[in-house]
């Protein structure tokens, strides 16, 4: 048995893939070949995707790949055990905020030169979905947007079609999305080392065997629209961009989709609130505070020894 590693951009972001099995090499390829799958059905920047499809046939019923099916299901999942908090038809909110294009593509971004007129509104609780015949319809005048689970699930699905496809061990790194299963290379647990966003203690690590993390923080994709300053984290209860008392966040979950979507939740919610909720759905969570200050669930603890 090896291992075979990849380091590539995807979904907007970098991505890692560490695989170990008889074949790494053909793993690797697979799950790499899987993801470029992924985003070209779910990138709504792109016009030929399904996600972009969906956005444009709002009000009509629309048959879908099984992937999108299942996208759109956990993402409404997710809205429904965050109370709203994630909600994945913020699409219209972060168009009139500017994030219209790509991040990388976004190098006039400090101007407007025209006002923006916004198609989609919120409307979660209207979208039907049928998962065994890959159906889908969005309410009329509502835009689905997978930014907030997208990369989660991405991960969650790779990580398990690599197992399946005979990985002994596999780590799925979509942008901090972080997808595990199986022994690491040194046959014990992944350590995976949290993003250093101004914590009292310097950087954490967390120990997973089979699980997933997801870490955010609005400090990497922000831009100026005008006068304003902007980030990709929206609160959906007022449509702008999340000014509270989170600086960044990292959720443990077992499924990337779940951690994905609570790390979003909890910068709405605020941050005690935040890691009450996280810890009601059986996760946990690192909150570093915008004063610097760490707080934690009591659960942290299990996967890194740290006090609660």
């Amino acid at each position: 048995m090896g291992w075979a590693r990849a380091a590539f951009e995807i979904m907007g972001t970098s991505a890692e893939l560490l695989v170990g099995g008889v074949d790494a090499e053909g793993l690797i390829d697979l799950s790499q070949f899987r993801l470029s799958e992924l985003e070209a059905k779910w990138s709504r920047f792109a016009y030929s995707s399904e996600v972009s499809a969906l956005n444009r046939s709002a009000g009509r019923r629309m048959s879908v790949s099984a992937d999108t099916a299942t996208l759109v299901e956990v993402a409404i999942r997710g809205w429904r055990q965050t109370e709203g908090d994630f909600d994945p038809t913020v699409l219209g909110f972060l168009l009139a905020a500017g994030y219209d294009r790509t991040f990388a593509e976004m190098a006039d971004r400090g101007r407007r030169d025209r006002p923006r007129v916004v198609p989609f509104g919120l409307g979660c609780g209207g979208i039907l979905v049928d998962v065994e015949r890959s159906q889908v319809t969005l309410p009329t005048g509502v835009g689905f947007d997978p930014g907030g689970v997208g990369k989660g699930l991405a991960a969650d699905l790779v990580a398990g079609e690599a197992i399946e496809a005979g990985a002994v061990g596999v780590c799925v790194n979509v942008g901090g999305d972080i997808r595990v299963m199986g022994p690491s290379p040194t046959g014990g647990p992944w350590i995976v080392e949290i993003p250093d966003v101004g914590a009292e203690s310097g950087p954490h690590t967390v120990s997973l065997f089979d699980g997933a993390i997801a870490s955010s923080s609005p400090a990497v994709r922000r831009w100026t629209d005008g006068s304003l300053d902007r980030h990709h984290l929206i609160d959906p209860h007022t449509g702008r961009s999340v000014d509270g008392d989170v600086g960044s966040v990292s959720v443990v979950a077992s499924q990337g989709w779940q951690a994905d979507v609570l790390t979003k939740a909890v910068f709405v919610r605020g941050a005690e609130a935040g890691l009450a909720l996280v810890e009601s759905v059986g996760a946990a969570a690192l909150v570093v505070r915008t004063d610097g200050v760490e707080r934690r669930t009591p659960s942290w603890a299990r996967h890194t020894g740290a006090p609660g």
